[in-house]
């Protein structure tokens, strides 16, 4: 058997591939390295909701758990709750005569 030198253009595929395959190696190391630690930086944080409940003509003992398990799993938000179980049409909530009862929320529903 004899050595055939390869050709010109063989030599130059050759030497083409092999680059080819390293510089995808070396790439997908780097987005295997760096694709997780972008995902964990670009999750936003949750909007921040305070839900007011209470009073007459509503069943809110049910209506604020149902409210916020339903905001809480189609929206990236989080829901706190101020809830007075008084039935009358003025219930008591304490959190009015704060003037600054909304701060640290991006969102209030008076429900």
């Amino acid at each position: 058997m004899s050595f055939v030198p390869l050709s010109p253009f063989l030599r130059f595929a050759r030497a083409t591939a092999s680059r080819t395959f390293a510089a995808t190696l070396v790439v997908s190391a780097i987005l295997g390295l760096a694709l997780p630690a972008l995902a964990q930086q670009a999750a936003p944080k949750p909007l921040r909701a305070l839900l007011v409940l209470g009073g007459c003509c509503h069943d809110y003992a049910a209506q604020k758990d149902l409210l916020k398990a339903g905001l809480e799993a189609r929206a990236n938000v989080t829901v706190d709750i101020v809830y007075s179980p008084d039935t009358s049409t003025k219930p008591p909530l304490a959190h009015y005569g704060n003037p600054n009862y909304a701060d640290g929320y991006d969102v209030v529903i008076h429900d």
